[in-house]
Parts: structure tokens; sequence; C-alpha cells
């Protein structure tokens, strides 16, 4: 059997996800080419490349609290210390690789606006969790406090 010769991309030349799914599902009856669909989509996501990274917020003890209320179903979660001290060390690691985007002039030149965007996105929840425990929190009242103190 010849195979066809893979392009610099890595694909065989000649095929595209369709005509793959159409050829694959040939045979099948209509709900076994809608679950083959559901396989092809769900194996190019996370849930489909590393399962364990997509499943680990589920233990989480506040979203287990919501999925318990929600579905009348309890997981099993992770101590509230752990998760406190996970919290500390993300924002840790939210706070060294900025700087070594900004500070190594390598990694600076291959830093783009997507990484930047990337960052951002996987440390806003973190930083708003924290908030509500840090000075952080009194930032949206200076702006009153400065009002009541010259009023005074």
């Amino acid at each position: 059997m010849v195979r066809p010769e893979r392009p610099a991309g890595g694909r065989p030349t000649g095929g595209n996800g369709r005509c793959d799914r159409a050829f694959l599902g040939r045979g099948r009856s209509a709900p076994g080419r809608l679950l083959l669909g559901i396989k092809l989509r769900i194996r190019n996501t996370i849930l489909g490349s590393n399962p364990v990274m997509a499943a680990r917020p589920c233990f989480f003890p506040a979203l287990n609290t919501l999925f318990d209320l929600t579905f009348r179903v309890s997981l099993p979660s992770l101590p509230e210390r752990f998760v406190d001290w996970f919290t500390v060390v993300l924002l840790g690691a939210g706070g060294f690789f900025p700087l070594r985007r900004l500070l190594i002039p390598r990694v600076r030149a291959l830093t783009t606006a997507r990484d930047w965007l990337v960052l951002a996105l996987v440390m806003a929840p973190f930083v708003i969790a924290a908030i509500p425990f840090t000075a952080i929190g009194h930032m949206p009242f200076i702006l009153f406090a400065r009002f009541f103190t010259s009023g005074e």
C-alpha cells in the first residue's frame, strides 16, 4: 500500500475532515455517525488531548458546592487549605511569567499580544478571587474616602 506523502504541515495531501468523517461514518447508523462526529470534535479539545486538565477544577470546594446545589450531586473535593496555597502559587507564577517576558530579550522577541491575552485570561479568576481577602479590595472605596476626608 502506498502512503500519501506528508507536506511540511504534517497532514496527508488530498484529505480534509469532512471526507474522513464521511468515510469513517459509512455503514454506521445515525446515532453511530452522531457519536463519531462528537468523538472527532472532542479529540481536538483539551478534554480529548488531556482529560485530567479539563477535570481538575471540579475538585475545588467552591465549585463542588455549586455543582451540589445545582445538580444535587456531591463530588470529592480537595481541602480548602490546599486550594488556598495553590492560588498563592499561581499568583506567584502570574507575576513571574510577565517579568520573564519583559526581562529576557529572547522571550520578549517571541512574545505576541496573544500570549499576553492568554496570561491575563488565566490570571483573572484568581486575582478576582483574591481581591476580597487583600488590600486590593479597598481600591474601589478610595474615591469615596477622598471625598469623605476632604469633607471633614
